[in-house]
C-alpha cells in the first residue's frame, strides 16, 4: 500500500510538473540520432508486464522500412509510448488484445503548415511546426473558438522573437514514421474527441463513473508530440475499439530494404514452428528471403534429404523456439549445408545460438536482417556470435550473480539489497562510498556493481572509471547506475565514464528485476 500510494503521487506530481513545463513552452527537448529499437524494448517490456494483470495480449507490427535509428528525443518518445500504451491496457476488457503498429510513409507534398483547422480530421491536435528543428521551444498557441481543442494552426512568432529560419520550415509535408495504438475496450464517443486532449477531463466510458487519474496524460502527450513536431489524433467506435495515431517526422532515414536484400541474397530461412505464424514468411518475403516453414522434425528430416545442390550453395538459418531445440538435428543441418542457428523465447537457454531474439514481432525487421546479413558475412560456418565467457555470463541464473551496492544512504541500501535478495541473488555486498567499491571490487570478482552517483570520499563516476580502466587486466563486473539523477547530462556522463547501464530512482523491483533479466 505504501508503495503504490508513493508511486501515485510521484506520478501525479510529474504529470503536473511536465505539463507546467510544456504549456509555458519551457519543455527541454534533447533531440538526437537515437535506437528506435532499444526504445520499443523498453516500452513494450514494460507494457507487457502490465497487460498481464489484466490478461492482455499486447501485438506489434512493424513496417520493413521502419529504421533502427531515428532523431529524436528518446526519453520523450518513450514518455508518449507508455502513455498511449498504458491508456490502451487501463481501458481494454480483461483478456483482450493491444495493438501497436509503425509503419513509414513516403511524402505525397500537400501542403500541411498551410491547412486551417477546419480541414484537419476533428480529432487531430494540429501540428506546431512539423518541419522545425526541434531543439527550441513553442509559444502556446492562442484560443480559436473554431477549433475542438482551442490549439489553431501556428500563429506568426511574437515580434519579441525571432521567426525561425526559412531553411528549416517548408510548407510540404515531410516523410513520416506513423505510430498507431489501438486497444478493443470501451471506445469512446465522439462527442468527447475534443474533450480527451485537453488537462484536467476525462471522457466519460460510463454515465455512473470517472475513472481515476490526473486527467493529464493526453494533454501531456499532445503537446510532446507537438515539441517533436509532429501531430497525434484519435479515432474510435464507442464501446468497440479506440486507436490513437502519432505521426513524427523522420528526417529522412528509412530502412535500407535494397541494401539488406543484396546481403541475404544468398540465404535461406528454415523455419520450425508447431503453430501457425505468417509474420515470418511475409516479413523476409520482402528482402527476397525464401522461407521453408516445418511444423515438425520429421519434415525438416525430409527436407534435409532432399537437398539438391543449388540448395547446398544457401546460407540456411535454422529458426527455432528455444523449447523445441533438438542439439542432434541442427548439428545435422550444420553438416549438411553452411548454416547457422537462431533461437527464438524468454530466456535465451542455447549457448550454441548465433542469434537470439524474444520473439520475431518485437523486433525491427531491419534490426533482424541486419543481424542476419553479419552471420552470413561471417563464413560458411560461423563461430557463436558470443564469446565463451559471453555465452557463459548471459546464462548465468541470478542466484549465481555476485554483486556490490556502493551506496552511502543506508535505507537505499536496504531497500536495494532486500529487493536483489527477492529476486534470488543472495551474494550481496555493501560499500558505503566509490573509494570503497574500487578497494572491494580488486579483491573480489563481481558480476555486476549497482553505483550511486554522489558519494562522500570519491563519486560514482571516478569509481566507475578507476574499475572500467582495470579491464585491460581482467574481466571487469557490469557497472549500473542507480541515482536520483535523471537528467539525461547526468546518464550521458555516467555512460562516459564506462558504466553498462542507468536506472533511475525511484526505483522498484520490477524495474531491477527487468534490467538483471535483459542483461543475464
Amino acid at each position: 500500500m505504501i508503495i503504490s500510494s508513493g508511486d501515485l503521487l510521484c506520478s501525479v506530481v510529474d504529470d503536473v510538473l511536465d505539463f507546467s513545463k510544456l504549456q509555458s513552452g519551457k519543455a527541454d527537448m534533447e533531440v538526437k540520432v537515437t535506437s528506435l529499437q532499444d526504445i520499443l524494448n523498453t516500452v513494450v517490456h514494460g507494457i507487457e508486464f502490465k497487460a498481464q494483470e489484466k490478461d492482455l495480449e499486447l501485438r506489434t507490427s512493424y513496417d520493413i522500412a521502419v529504421p533502427k535509428y531515428i532523431e529524436t528525443d528518446s526519453r520523450r518518445l518513450q514518455q508518449i509510448l507508455f502513455n498511449l500504451l498504458g491508456n490502451a491496457v487501463k481501458f481494454s476488457n480483461n483478456g483482450g488484445t493491444i495493438e501497436l503498429n509503425i509503419e513509414m510513409e513516403r511524402s505525397n507534398n500537400k501542403l500541411a503548415a498551410t491547412a486551417s483547422c477546419e480541414e484537419r480530421p476533428e480529432a487531430t491536435v494540429p501540428n506546431l511546426a512539423f518541419d522545425a528543428k526541434i531543439d527550441k521551444t513553442f509559444p502556446e498557441p492562442t484560443k480559436n473558438s473554431h477549433c475542438p481543442f482551442h490549439r489553431p494552426c501556428p500563429p506568426s512568432p511574437p515580434e519579441t522573437q525571432h521567426p525561425p529560419p526559412t531553411s528549416t520550415i517548408t510548407p510540404f509535408r515531410q516523410d513520416v514514421i506513423r505510430i498507431v495504438v489501438k486497444d478493443y475496450g470501451r471506445g469512446i464517443d465522439k462527442k468527447d474527441f475534443g474533450k480527451i486532449f485537453q488537462p484536467f477531463l476525462q471522457a466519460k466510458s460510463r454515465p455512473e463513473s470517472v475513472d481515476g487519474g490526473t486527467g493529464l496524460g493526453l494533454a501531456i502527450t499532445s503537446r510532446l508530440v507537438e515539441h517533436l513536431g509532429g501531430t497525434i489524433s484519435v479515432d474510435s467506435e464507442f464501446g468497440k475499439w479506440s486507436k490513437f495515431t502519432v505521426e513524427l517526422p523522420c528526417h529522412g532515414h528509412w530502412a535500407d530494404v535494397d541494401g539488406l536484400s543484396k546481403r541475404l541474397e544468398k540465404a535461406q530461412i528454415l523455419y520450425l514452428s508447431d503453430q501457425c505464424d505468417t509474420w515470418d514468411t511475409t516479413k523476409f518475403g520482402a528482402f527476397r528471403v525464401p522461407v521453408e516453414q516445418f511444423k515438425s522434425y520429421s519434415e525438416l528430416e525430409s527436407y534435409l534429404s532432399s537437398i539438391n545442390a543449388e540448395r547446398s550453395a544457401k546460407f540456411h538459418f535454422f529458426f527455432v523456439h528455444e523449447e523445441m531445440y533438438r542439439q542432434d538435428m541442427y548439428e545435422r543441418l550444420e553438416k549438411a549445408v553452411p548454416s547457422a542457428l537462431v533461437t527464438l523465447g524468454p530466456n535465451r537457454s542455447i549457448p550454441e545460438s548465433h542469434c537470439h531474439f524474444r520473439k520475431t514481432s518485437a523486433v525491427l525487421p531491419c534490426v533482424m536482417m541486419e543481424s542476419l546479413a553479419s552471420c552470413v558475412e561471417q563464413g560458411a560456418h560461423p563461430g557463436p556470435l558470443f564469446t565463451k565467457n559471453a555465452i557463459q555470463h548471459q546464462h548465468l541464473s541470478l542466484q549465481d550473480l555476485r554483486a556490490l551496492i556502493a551506496e552511502d544512504n543506508v535505507v537505499n541500501q536496504k531497500v536495494l539489497r532486500r529487493m536483489l535478495d527477492r529476486l534470488g541473488m543472495k551474494n550481496v555486498d555493501i560499500a558505503n562510498n566509490g573509494k570503497e567499491a574500487v578497494e572491494q571490487s580488486a579483491k573480489a570478482d563481481y558480476d555486476i556493481i549497482f553505483m550511486d552517483m554522489q558519494m562522500p570520499i570519491m563519486d560514482g563516476l571516478e569509481a566507475t572509471r578507476i574499475i572500467v580502466n582495470r579491464r585491460k587486466e581482467k574481466d571487469s563486473p557490469k557497472v549500473v547506475f542507480v541515482t536520483a539523477h535523471v537528467s539525461s547530462t547526468f546518464e550521458t556522463q555516467a555512460l562516459n565514464a564506462g558504466a553498462d547501464g542507468f536506472i533511475s530512482k525511484p526505483f522498484d523491483i520490477g524495474k531491477i528485476g527487468a534490467y538483471l533479466r535483459s542483461l543475464y
